[in-house]
């Protein structure tokens, strides 16, 4: 196996554990379907490339270094985790999800349901950890540097995307059988 096939099969296995960017998938599948599911999964694959960047070019480590740092970005996405869930119990909305169904009408827009992905993506300090560990191992060092991270960091989008339409698609056809 290819050091390459080697890199994908660990991120593929990666992306398909749950964590927060699943949950979220699996919700916004479920609610909205996998069309607008599909605007969600291309905010979080945004994060997951800019990590994988940020990470490949060595800013991943100075982020490990300093501890203080990455406490407080821990804390940080913790927090906003916990925001994102509750978030649907304390809205005033009396409406049920079958009610919004019924009338057609998207609570999220397709900015919200980005942005909101991207936030899950971004406060999630386990990706730097991931990559920061990971990346090192996978770069070609006869092949060009920007060349081999760019790659790694599309095949990292590219296995982060097909396990997350995978789960939003799965939600999205077993909540239509309810």
């Amino acid at each position: 196996m290819s050091n390459y096939s080697t890199f994908l099969a660990i991120t593929f296995l990666a992306a398909l554990t749950p964590g927060p960017a699943v949950f979220l998938a699996i919700r916004n599948g479920a609610t909205y379907g996998i069309k607008m599911a599909s605007i969600g999964i291309l905010g979080n694959i945004s994060a997951v490339f800019i990590f994988a960047m940020i990470s490949a070019t060595g800013l991943g480590l100075l982020l490990l270094s300093s501890s203080g740092t990455l406490f407080w970005l821990n804390i940080a996405g913790g927090a906003y985790l916990i925001y994102l869930g509750l978030r649907p119990y304390c809205s005033n909305s009396n409406v049920t999800r079958t009610e919004e169904k019924e009338s057609g009408t998207l609570i999220l827009s397709r900015r919200k349901l980005y942005s909101e992905a991207f936030m899950v993506g971004v406060s999630n300090p386990k990706a730097i950890l991931f990559f920061t560990a990971l990346f090192p191992q996978f770069i070609d060092p006869k092949a060009s540097s920007f060349y081999s991270l760019v790659t790694l960091a599309i095949g990292c989008s590219f296995c982060s995307c097909v396990c997350l339409l995978m789960y939003a698609t799965a939600s999205s056809k077993f909540t239509n059988l309810i």
